[in-house]
């Protein structure tokens, strides 16, 4: 596998608060590997009848589909490819009970009981549950002997939902510590706190309320185990004033009456400002700008601010 620094686990949960561009940022870091030769699977947690998501938007598509497929259009033998794909609780539901019944029989009448099938969507936990074993098999999924997939990139649901999903495990593995379900739930844990296999990638905007909410969704991986390969700061607008510059516009305009410009001046000093509180974090601190781009078009043109590493 190529290194992108620090995008350097096989796995990695590109979380945030709603709205900061986690979706973007996925698809951004699929086509950096992608173009460094890999073969990327990204993820989407969802289910069959959703609506359009933006993961699917930024490959010019309605909804990723239910089951891995190519999801880019570069055929370039030279370079990877991106698939796609929905995690499904029903799916992993199914494999599951593929698992512990004998006979598909057995699994088929259980998938057909109205009342189990109700019982596995209404709790959370289960919903969750079905979600992680499926996630769990795909990432077991090998070809040729080796893993089929180079590198795994999922769009993760916003901080709560990141949270209850990773934190899974360990508190099931309070309840259900023996048997089938506990192997399943240990090596879940020991895959998500491999730092060198799994890694978070927490979005942000460079603005007061999502740099704090990032900060907490930091720590709360931490306590789950999880370790973070990266601070993203999205949409960082332009800036081409040297400190010493800057420190003469400051002075001026404390004491200058409102001009054209003042406003988006002062946005980009706050931006780095709050930018770099998350260095103290001790992550790695990676900056995207504001492009006037969307669509397909925008997650390209971001490789060269991923591939050139922290900022």
């Amino acid at each position: 596998m190529s290194a992108i620094a620090p995008f350097t686990p096989r796995i990695l949960l590109v979380t945030g608060k709603g709205g900061v561009g986690r979706s973007t940022t996925a698809a951004a870091l699929g086509h950096a590997f992608a173009s460094a030769g890999e073969a990327v699977l990204l993820l989407e947690i969802g289910g069959v009848g959703d609506d359009a998501s933006a993961l699917a938007r930024a490959f010019g598509r309605v909804r990723l589909p239910t089951k891995p497929e190519r999801i880019d259009t570069v055929t370039r033998p030279e370079r990877g490819a991106i698939f796609g794909a929905l995690l499904l609780a029903n799916t992993g539901h199914e494999r599951f009970l593929r698992r512990v019944l004998p006979g598909g029989p057995l699994v088929a009448a259980a998938l057909r009981n109205d009342a189990l099938q109700r019982l596995l969507n209404a709790a959370p936990s289960f919903q969750e549950m079905g979600i992680f074993y499926h996630l769990l098999t795909i990432l077991r999924e090998t070809e040729n002997q080796r893993f089929r997939w180079d590198r795994v990139i999922i769009d993760m649901p916003a901080t709560g939902h990141t949270l209850a999903l990773t934190e899974l495990p360990a508190q099931l593995l309070r309840l259900l510590p023996n048997g089938f379900i506990g192997e399943e739930l240990r090596a879940g844990r020991t895959l998500l706190e491999d730092r060198t296999q799994t890694g978070a990638v927490v979005v942000t905007l460079p603005e007061r309320l999502p740099i704090t909410e990032s900060r907490e969704l930091a720590q709360g991986l931490a306590k789950s185990g999880v370790g973070l390969c990266a601070y993203v700061v999205n949409k960082m607008p332009a800036t081409d004033f040297s400190k010493e510059e800057r420190d003469v516009l400051d002075t001026w305009l404390a004491h200058s009456p409102p001009l054209f410009g003042r406003g988006d001046y002062l946005r980009s000093a706050d931006a780095k400002g709050l930018a770099r509180e998350l260095d103290g974090d001790g992550a790695p601190l990676v900056l995207l700008p504001e492009l006037a781009l969307s669509g397909p078009a925008l997650p390209p043109a971001l490789i060269p601010y991923l591939t050139k590493g922290p900022s």
